[in-house]
């Protein structure tokens, strides 16, 4: 299929990147078809969290199979639950109702205080036990309970999340009792974990909003995104559990088998200004004994062929030997930085032109702001004159993306439009309808004008 697909499309002569998850079949069908290869980082993280966490730790596997035993049970009385949290809900705020007003005569009429207590902290003492949970604002959108899906990680934590809520927890207890499945109740104990572990989970889901942000190549983040991940997994709160402990050291122990550290995510990160001094890259670089020139200079003709480089990477008169009284500070950088590196002791007119452009940029880019957030591929067509080897490879490399979750969206999609009572749709609107749906903003905006 996947040589079908190169010969109908004219991509014989080209780099095939495939991005995919870690399955056997998949990597056997990559390496079958010889194309490059990298990880999905929306797979990995799920096998992260899932695998190499929760399941490795019994206590939360034992817990989160306990919650999905109780969402299946209560799913179909959902009515009654929320109806039951509703009341809670009524309660709590009744409840701050009456502690406000309570406050508001003790200001307006005050009394001498004594060693004993007051009749104002008698009534609100019990109030004030639960007040982290029991907020108004916490309250006021009781989330329904949650099923999981097997496939996505946080349909865990918003499952958890939708359990954990503090006007949900004791209609939940209530019910399974009701059914008769006291066993499946939820301790004290059990509580607290799970509001760590949606806590921690969380933080994960920060880390998503990287990649979810971008809005052109996301390969560029890649490197940045394992680092939050990282750092996420090495935090230490005061309060937090020993179980919490070895779920995080286990993630932390399969982050490069997940997150491998490879050339091409390297080189991404080296194209985007913003992430030239993350720690990730100077290990890598430092254990491969490179330069970030070096590297640069040797994957760009790893990856783009001797032809399709500017000049056939015959010396440029731009690039060859000029005097240091030139009016770009970039450019001077650039000359004294690699004279005076170690193993460099020639003259400029020895350097190779592509070497010199990696120099140049990376000198450029010491303190550089002039990179627009949201679109990397903008800039790098900016510099094409200026940087011509460098802007050819950004083309190649910054197309592939980090993540298969753009072409599984489309999946679901499909799976929206081609249902039951519409089985008669032809491909060709299928295709249509589905490419509306994904490029709405840009239809309407051609349409109006």
């Amino acid at each position: 299929m996947i040589q079908g697909v190169k010969k109908k499309f004219g991509l014989d002569a080209k780099n095939i990147y495939a991005v995919t998850d870690a399955g056997s079949n998949v990597k056997r069908a990559v390496s079958l078809g010889n194309m490059e290869h990298h990880l999905c980082l929306g797979h990995a993280l799920h096998n992260l969290v899932t695998v190499d966490g929760i399941d490795s730790v019994p206590e939360v596997k034992e817990l989160v199979n306990k919650c999905k035993k109780i969402v299946k049970t209560v799913r179909y009385r959902l009515p009654e639950v929320e109806l039951e949290a509703e009341k809670v809900q009524k309660e709590f705020l009744d409840s701050v109702e009456r502690v406000v007003e309570t406050l508001e005569i003790d200001e307006s009429n005050p009394i001498l205080q004594s060693n004993s207590q007051t009749a104002t902290e008698a009534s609100i003492e019990w109030f004030a036990e639960d007040m982290s949970l029991m907020t108004a604002d916490n309250c006021r959108n009781i989330p329904s309970i949650k099923t999981t899906t097997p496939t996505r990680w946080h349909s865990i934590l918003e499952m958890l999340e939708s359990l954990i809520h503090v006007c949900n927890r004791d209609p939940i207890n209530n019910m399974l009792r009701k059914v008769g499945k006291d066993e499946l109740k939820i301790t004290q104990n059990e509580w607290i974990l799970l509001e760590d572990l949606v806590k921690f989970l969380n933080r994960f889901r920060e880390a998503v909003e990287i990649m979810s942000s971008q809005k052109t190549c996301t390969m560029n983040v890649a490197l940045v995104f394992r680092s939050e991940i990282i750092d996420v997994l090495k935090s230490l709160d005061d309060d937090e559990s020993l179980v919490l402990f070895r779920l995080k050291r286990n993630m932390l122990a399969n982050i490069d088998k997940r997150f491998p550290v490879t050339k091409p995510v390297v080189a991404a990160a080296l194209l985007d200004k913003r992430f030239m001094g993350l720690k990730e890259l100077d290990l890598y670089l430092e254990s491969k004994n490179m330069t970030k020139a070096s590297f640069l200079a040797s994957y760009i003709k790893e990856v783009i062929k001797s032809h399709d480089l500017p000049g056939n990477c015959e010396r440029n008169e731009t690039y060859t030997s000029v005097s240091l009284n030139t009016s770009s500070s970039s450019s001077i950088l650039s000359k004294l930085s690699k004279k005076h590196s170690a193993g460099h002791g020639h003259g400029l007119e020895d350097i190779d032109p592509l070497d010199q452009e990696c120099w140049r940029y990376l000198a450029s880019a010491v303190g550089s702001t002039d990179i627009n957030n949201e679109d990397l591929l903008s800039f790098w067509n900016e510099k094409k004159k200026q940087f011509p080897w460098l802007s050819t490879f950004a083309r190649a490399l910054l197309c592939v993306p980090a993540t298969s979750t753009p072409s599984e969206r489309v999946f679901s999609v499909a799976g929206m439009v081609l249902s039951a009572k519409r089985s008669r749709l032809s491909p060709q609107r299928v295709n249509k309808i589905i490419f509306i749906h994904d490029n709405y903003r840009e239809c309407k905006n051609y349409k109006e004008n």
